[in-house]
């Protein structure tokens, strides 16, 4: 055993918070002009940065991208749907993914994030036009992410339970474990329709 097993930790721990310090300020830079997403960082919490999907709507009512910094190191990634009196979206937000990522792994993401918080705007924005890739896309994070639905509503501000954040990605694992047994039992389907297929080309011949 090591002689002292917290410092490991504690050095994970303070270059999880430098490395995501160092993506904040990145895309402060990066992003100062955007027109599309507003960005927002928080007062008084480095560790927390969030987007917002202007669109055609305020950007305090459109969905909403947080990356956050749990304790435990791990950078959480949750859409939010936006507020509307005329539609409400199935759940009150999706959790990507929660995982320790340097500054440049959540940069290289960033755009994907991105895309997706535009697809989940125009899917769920009544008078949204979304493009058929985009309607396959969110059903697709729908399925294979974890969900939190029939709560008092998403919370979008950096003071959010964490706990709670990372106890919805615990719905992922089952949805993925689903995902991939469908995709084993659909493969093994195809290996013997095409065994069946040679046998019977081959007796033919």
């Amino acid at each position: 055993m090591e002689e002292n097993p917290f410092a490991t930790s504690i050095s994970k721990l303070f270059r999880a918070r430098v490395e995501f310090r160092h993506f904040v300020e990145q895309v402060t830079l990066q992003h100062a002009t955007e027109e599309v997403f507003a960005f927002h960082k928080f007062p008084r919490d480095d560790d927390a940065l969030q987007f917002n999907f202007v669109g055609r709507k305020a950007a305090d009512t459109g969905p909403k991208l947080l990356y956050r910094l749990a304790p435990t190191g791990d950078v959480v990634t949750l859409i939010f749907p936006g507020k509307s009196d005329v539609h409400k979206a199935g759940e009150d937000c999706i959790a990507l993914r929660a995982s320790r990522c340097t500054s440049y792994q959540l940069r290289m993401r960033l755009a994907r994030d991105l895309r997706d918080l535009a697809a989940y705007g125009h899917v769920t924005n009544p008078d949204g036009r979304p493009t058929w890739r985009e309607t396959l896309r969110i059903k697709w994070l729908r399925w294979t992410r974890g969900l939190s639905v029939g709560g008092a509503g998403g919370k979008s501000s950096a003071a959010a339970d964490v706990g709670q954040e990372l106890a919805l990605l615990a719905l992922r694992p089952t949805a993925t474990a689903v995902g991939a047994t469908i995709g084993r039992s659909l493969v093994a389907a195809a290996v013997v329709a095409l065994l069946a297929w040679l046998g019977y080309w081959a007796a033919g011949n």
